[in-house]
This record gives structure tokens, C-alpha cells and sequence, in this order.
């Protein structure tokens, strides 16, 4: 009677290998997929997190305003500003209109900002 167990417990034992096995080869390719593409989304998370527009980029913007601000008479904003976009920029300013320098803007709990 030990004997008849023995060999069912080692067929079963076989079996439950060879299970493990089928079900490791079929999910592999996909858990090295799955692998692969994280690291390549932590590898672009990283390049985007150490990138910065060059400088040329920033002064093309700031000639660009330049022009559109000379044509159309300079920006006009009645209803205000959130933040100059560049510097340089021009914008037609009301009666009794205030503007503050960014230290002043930041430190200012009553300081407007438009939506």
C-alpha cells in the first residue's frame, strides 16, 4: 500500500512540475514584455525629467511677442495678467492699475490672479 502512495504522490508531484513549468513558459514572454516596457517608460520619465528648451527657443518666443506687440499696439489686459510670459513683453496698462515685481506678487496675499 506505501508503494501504490509513493507513486501517486510522485506522479501528482510530477504533474504539478510540469504544470508550473507550462504556465511559467507561457506567462514569460509576457512578463518580459511588461519588464521591457517599464524600463523603457522609467528610461523617458527620466530623459523628460533632465530636459530643458535652450535658450534660443525662449528669446525665438520673446522676438516673436516682440513683433505681434508692435502690429497689434502691444498687449492689452483689462481683466489682467497671471505672469508676463517673457521679458520684454509689452502690454497697455489702465488708470490705477498696479504692477508688482514676482517677489512682490508672491508675498502679496491680495494679489489677483486671472483664470
Amino acid at each position: 500500500m506505501k508503494e501504490i502512495w509513493d507513486s501517486v504522490k510522485e506522479k501528482i508531484g510530477d504533474a504539478m512540475d510540469n504544470a508550473k513549468t507550462a504556465v511559467s513558459d507561457f506567462f514569460s514572454p509576457l512578463l518580459e514584455f511588461i519588464d521591457n516596457a517599464k524600463s523603457k517608460w522609467d528610461d523617458f520619465k527620466e530623459a523628460l525629467s533632465n530636459f530643458s528648451l535652450p535658450k534660443a527657443v525662449g528669446k525665438v518666443a520673446e522676438i516673436g511677442g516682440n513683433v505681434w506687440n508692435a502690429v497689434t499696439g502691444g498687449g492689452s489686459h483689462y481683466h489682467g495678467l497671471e505672469f508676463v510670459p517673457y521679458d520684454g513683453y509689452q502690454a497697455t496698462l489702465h488708470k490705477n492699475e498696479q504692477v508688482l515685481s514676482a517677489e512682490e506678487a508672491k508675498a502679496s496675499p491680495a494679489a489677483v490672479q486671472s483664470t
